[in-house]
Parts: C-alpha cells; structure tokens; sequence
C-alpha cells in the first residue's frame, strides 16, 4: 500500500528504470534524475527515495543504514509503509539504503555461486558526484564491462575506508555487491561488480 500521492508508480517507476538501466550499461556515467514529489522524512535529496519506490516490492526486503538512530527508524517505516517491503538488517537486505558512513559493507550479501544475482544492491547517498571535483573528494577510475578503456568519476561525502570496503566485496566476480550513487542534486552513477575500481591519488 503506498501512501506517497505525488510518486505515480508506474510513470515516475518507468522513467526511473530508464536511468538505472542506463547507469548500469554505462558504469561511470553519470545520470541526471529529476525533482520527485515526495516528502522523505530526511533532507538529504528525495532520488534515492524513488528508486527504492521503483525497485522495492513485497518479495524482497531493505535496510537503511543512518548514524541517527530515530531517523533510521523513520526512514525503515516510510519505505515499508509505501513499498510493502520488508525492514530488515543490513546483513540480510536485497537493498541497502546508506545515508553516511555507518554501513559496513562487507558484510552484505554478495550472492552464491549458484546465484550470484542474490548478491545486494547499495544506494549510497554523497555530497556531490562529478568528473574532476576538487576538495575533500576521491577520484575514482573504472574499468570493466560498459566501460571503453576507463572512466572516472569523483565522489564528494564518502571516505577511503567505503572505497577499500567496495573493493574487496567485489574481488570474487561474480559474487558481489552493485552499487548506486545518488547526490543531492538529484545526479546517479552506478558501479556493477563486474567493474574494477581504483583510487586515484593525488598527483
């Protein structure tokens, strides 16, 4: 049952998918989302909301991962209130909502390798995500399936531990985890586990 009127589920669901599908056929690139009509009890970008409305059903289960435990929690029950979806331990969830730091990442699912698509899906929410931002930000390179020769992407709002944490989740392909960053503006770049990351250091 979905109690958020201003996220029509199949208009707003459909162009979602569109930009997801996109992000993930072309790690790296970063995707323009739009302004949603919904009222998240947190003020950090309404994107990530949406496509969690988009991905989330009554057959799987999410977590939220927040430092403020009382936001945290008004956070699990919204979702679930307008997805059905089950609120449930990072460790176990299809879908991870992050807001900061706190998600310990290796611990989520990354599949088996019978099914190794059961493997979780982070939304990770930054400052900001560019091509060549400048303070307090990690540059990162890519490379692997959708990606020609490399691409960069800078991230604003993350640390160096999330980056090591992403990494190693993702050196047994094709166990894993995919990624999905979302900044304030409303801007999404994906990173599928098929894809190799690496810091770039300053020069």
């Amino acid at each position: 049952m979905r109690k958020e009127v201003g996220f029509d589920i199949v208009f707003d669901s459909q162009k979602i998918f569109r930009i997801l599908l996109d992000a993930f056929a072309r790690p790296g690139t970063i995707k323009q989302g739009y302004e949603l009509n919904i009222a998240p009890p947190w003020k950090g970008g309404k994107f990530a909301f949406g496509i969690l409305f988009s991905l989330l059903d009554l057959e799987v289960g999410f977590s939220v991962c927040c430092l403020d435990e009382r936001i945290r929690c008004e956070i699990g029950e919204y979702i679930a209130l307008n997805t059905g979806s089950k609120f449930l331990p990072s460790n176990i969830a299809d879908f991870i909502l992050a807001l900061d730091k706190s998600l310990n990442i290796e611990k989520v699912k990354r599949g088996s390798l019978e099914y190794p698509d059961q493997g979780a899906t982070v939304i990770r929410v930054v400052e900001e995500l560019g091509k060549d931002l400048e303070e307090d930000s990690l540059n990162l390179l890519l490379r692997g399936p959708g990606v020609q020769e490399k691409a960069k992407v800078s991230l604003k709002g993350i640390g160096r531990e999330e980056i090591r944490q992403m990494i190693d989740v993702n050196k047994e392909f094709p166990l894993g985890v995919d990624f999905i960053f979302v900044d304030k503006k409303d801007r999404v770049v994906a990173i599928p586990r098929s894809v190799r990351i690496e810091v770039m250091e300053e020069a």
